[in-house]
């Protein structure tokens, strides 16, 4: 009797997941992010310096920043990655691959050192993206978010001139293998919930510890579907990504967009120094 329940089970099941009724197929506007970046965010952008350090997914957000400004023909914004070569003099947008991926910890001591080797004396505004791999089920986000918020608050007070963006976690898609979906109807935990779980517990600190007072550029919310897993738990929307994980070119470029609105608006929050800063020693 209950092989046939489980049975019966399995093959409802396994109707759900190839009709895929789980999932938000609102494709349209990028689930309400149009891409959009106004010729005011483009003056704002191309007149500071900024530091982006990042892996993965925030190649995709620099892929799509390349992507706008060949569309809105704006003025030409170098993109540079001083881990192989300075920055210029001037307005730059620059990133360093921090860290490495599954090592939180590393990647915040990877932003700490490229500011503190130079950097920092010549940036307006600088931004720390954590990888989805950083952060999975036995992260201790605590600990994590204590390091951040910690070396955050020691950066300002030693670069003042700087406006720091906040960034949330990206992350992974909703797991739809028939496996996961046998665990969910044995009330077992599926692993990529759990991780995404995670990663959302550290989206929620960095929205407590500093939304509505520094500038927060909301990856997770940008990325999230709008229909959820038990408990709350987003996941990435399926029509965003190529692999689960990483952004494909429509949505890399509308991510893009919202994170140059962000910049810009963290451009105004303090005076900048002129743009023909001495070069960095990266």
């Amino acid at each position: 009797m209950k092989r046939t329940t489980l049975v019966a089970a399995l093959g409802c099941m396994l109707v759900a997941v190839g009709c895929g009724n789980h999932l938000d197929n609102g494709t349209s506007e990028h689930g309400g992010h149009p891409v959009n970046v106004p010729a005011t965010t483009w003056a704002r952008v191309g007149a500071i310096r900024t530091f982006f350090a990042h892996q993965s997914v925030g190649g995709n957000l620099l892929a799509g920043v390349h992507d706008l400004q060949q569309r809105d023909h704006a003025t030409t914004l170098p993109i540079v990655d001083i881990g192989k070569t300075s920055a210029p003099s001037g307005a730059v947008l620059a990133h360093l691959y921090v860290g490495q991926n599954g090592d939180p910890m590393s990647k915040i001591r990877g932003y700490r050192e490229a500011l503190e080797n130079g950097l920092g004396d010549t940036i307006d505004v600088a931004a720390l993206k954590f990888c989805f791999w950083d952060i999975q089920k036995d992260t201790p986000v605590a600990e994590v978010f204590d390091k951040y918020s910690q070396t955050i608050a020691e950066l300002q007070a030693r670069f003042p001139r700087i406006t720091f963006v906040h960034v949330t976690v990206p992350l992974f898609t909703r797991d739809d293998d028939w496996r996961a979906g046998v665990r969910r109807l044995l009330s077992m935990d599926v692993p990529r919930t759990l991780d995404n779980a995670k990663r959302h517990e550290l989206s929620e600190r960095i929205r407590a510890r500093y939304a509505g007072r520094e500038p927060l550029f909301d990856l997770e919310a940008f990325e999230a579907a709008s229909e959820r897993e038990a408990g709350g738990i987003p996941y990435l929307r399926p029509e965003y990504t190529y692999d689960g994980g990483h952004l494909n070119e429509s949505a890399r470029d509308a991510g893009a967009a919202a994170f140059l609105n962000v910049v810009a608006q963290a451009s105004a929050r303090r005076p900048t120094r002129s743009v023909g800063a001495p070069e960095s020693g990266q």
